[in-house]
Formats: structure tokens, sequence, C-alpha cells
């Protein structure tokens, strides 16, 4: 049923001026346009595809579920690891100092279909980024990050609430249900070196 409108509305409606309040957002980069699948032999087994002085690249082709999706992770060793509760600590702070510089600008990215995690790995040893999603824009997806997180910085405020925020989270630790804190004891003691805070 299609109803004309009253004259002076749509006049009242013209008159109106443009709101910066609602507008549409930014164009998302990161939307993929290519669902096509990798060409994959059956039981294809990971193999080295870069080996060089920066690192190695392993690759496993995988289409069972006949998604175009991938799964990239990239563990970033440190030389000589933690090696004290200092290093332990401030590597804690970074990582989530890059969590929240992350934080806005990884919205597009999740509406695009891609998750993005960074976590510490190897028992400390080194950071991992893990990309999960279509496999089309996610190496355009790493180069932001890492291209963000290379020319933006932390304020100091941003880093006291974080710091502000892990010592309470340490604090509030001895406070855990005590299968939590057993739950722990086999790590502690069998496979990573550990300090006390």
């Amino acid at each position: 049923n299609v109803r004309v409108l009253d004259e002076k509305l749509l006049a009242k409606i013209e008159a109106q001026k443009f709101s910066h309040t609602y507008q549409l957002p930014e164009k998302n980069n990161f939307i993929p346009q290519d669902f096509s699948l990798v060409s994959s032999k059956k039981d294809e087994k990971p193999h080295l595809v870069i080996n060089n002085q920066w690192g190695k690249v392993w690759l496993e082709k995988d289409t069972l579920f006949k998604k175009p999706r991938a799964a990239v992770i990239f563990n970033l060793y440190l030389d000589k690891g933690m090696q004290s509760a200092r290093e332990v600590i401030l590597s804690q702070l970074s990582i989530r100092s890059l969590h929240y510089l992350l934080t806005e600008y990884l919205y597009p990215i999740a509406i695009a279909g891609v998750s993005v995690s960074i976590e510490p790995c190897g028992y400390d040893q080194c950071f991992s980024i893990r990309l999960d999603g279509y496999s089309d824009k996610i190496l355009i997806v790493l180069e932001s990050i890492l291209s963000r997180l290379h020319t933006h910085s932390l304020d100091r405020d941003a880093f006291s609430h974080i710091l502000e925020t892990y010592q309470k989270e340490r604090k509030n630790e001895i406070y855990n249900d005590a299968y939590l804190q057993v739950l722990q004891m086999p790590e502690l003691f069998f496979i990573r070196k550990t300090y006390s805070l």
C-alpha cells in the first residue's frame, strides 16, 4: 500500500540540516572478495615453504570443510627468553598494551570475519600472533596490525590503568579456589621457570 507524503512534511524534511551525529561507517578494506578454495592433495602433510635468516614458515592445506578460511600463527621468539621475574612481568604488560592499542582497530577486522589474538607462548619464551578467518585479506590484516603497532604509542594514563589492573589481578590470585591453584602446580614445578611476585 503506497501513500503519498504530505507536501508540508516533505518540505520540512528537505529543510533539515545535515547532522554529523549519524553517518555511514568508513569503507572496510578487510571484507573478503575472493572465496575460492586452495587446491589440496588428499592427506597432504605440513611442509616447510620458507626457511631463511628471518625464520621458518610451515604450511598445511586443509579443505575438509570446503571453506576459504585460514589460521595463520606467528611465533616471535625472544633471543634469551624470560630470564627474570621483571622480564616476565614486562612481557605480560606489553601484551596487554598491544591489546589496548588494537581494541578499536580490530572492530572492522572482526566485522570482516577475522579474529586476532596476541598471547605469550612457549612458556614466556615468545609472543604468538594468531589470525583466524577468511583467507582472502588475512595478510592485509597482518600488515595493517604490524604497521599500527609500529606507528602508535601508548599514553601514560592508559599504561597506568593497565598496570593498576594487572597489579589487582595478581593480588587477587591468592583468593582463587584451591583446585585452581593446584592445577598450576605441574606447570610451575616441571615445565617452566617461575618467579614469585
